[in-house]
């Protein structure tokens, strides 16, 4: 492994652990023992981290839910049924 890949794998576990700090909910495979619930599924967020200037900046991007709205199914009701 060269070094510029060793920085790059740190780059990401740290972008990894900084967004994972400033969730306030578990989702999916990130649990938060201080934070056990989901949320609202129709207030999901992404998590977008970038490095600018050296510095980390965070930021929640909304869920946009274009094909399947929580609490739909794109399954019709007879395969639902199986």
């Amino acid at each position: 492994m060269s070094i510029r890949e060793l920085r790059t794998f740190l780059a990401i576990a740290e972008s990894g652990s900084f967004a994972a700090q400033q969730r306030k909910n578990s989702r999916g495979a990130h649990y938060r023992c201080d934070f056990p619930e989901p949320g609202h599924l129709d207030t999901s967020t992404f998590t977008v981290v970038r490095q600018w200037a050296g510095e980390l900046e965070i930021e929640d991007q909304p869920v946009l839910f274009t094909r399947v709205k929580p609490g739909q199914t794109l399954l019709n009701e007879t395969v639902a049924a199986e």
